[in-house]
């Protein structure tokens, strides 16, 4: 949200003080709409599977569902999804955990897993391939200070 709002006023000829408070402005409604279509989400979530108890196969798809219509949703209105996609976890991680049975939760944790380890992999993988097949400048002072500093920040 912030490199979006600071590469717009870059591109400003003349940057007036109005434009400042309604970028600042434009900042907080977009972190705080993520984080109340994130919480809509998650209660919609938990009074829908309140009514789950005959249906125990579907509830892992219904809170799948209702997680990635958060992020949809909040990528329509162009607000922050990722605050609407942790927030509606952390709604459903409190509410929706007590309507849906054990092995539902267990379910949902095993495929959250998978889906995390699948894509980690997938990122370094690619990020190998960039590293190998692009060109690149060695500039040894940038790469020992990018060391000494990374040392250091992970020490404190």
């Amino acid at each position: 949200v912030l490199y979006n709002l600071f590469n717009h006023v870059a591109v400003m000829e003349v940057v007036e003080a109005g434009e400042v408070f309604l970028h600042i402005g434009w900042f907080f409604v977009v972190g705080l709409g993520g984080t109340f279509f994130g919480i809509l989400f998650g209660f919609v979530a938990a009074f829908t599977t309140r009514f789950t108890g005959k249906v125990r196969e579907i509830e892992p798809l219904i809170i799948f569902l209702y997680s990635y219509l958060a992020y949809l949703i909040a990528e329509l209105f162009t607000i922050s999804s990722i605050m609407a996609i942790v927030t509606c976890a952390l709604t459903m991680k409190y509410y929706v955990e007590e309507n849906v049975s054990q092995r539902s939760c267990t379910t949902i944790r095993h495929v959250i897993k998978m889906v995390g380890s699948v894509s980690e992999t997938l990122i370094f993988f690619f990020l190998g391939v960039v590293t190998i097949t692009t060109e690149h400048e060695w500039n040894w002072g940038y790469i020992l200070f990018t060391l000494l500093f990374a040392l250091l920040w992970r020490g404190l």
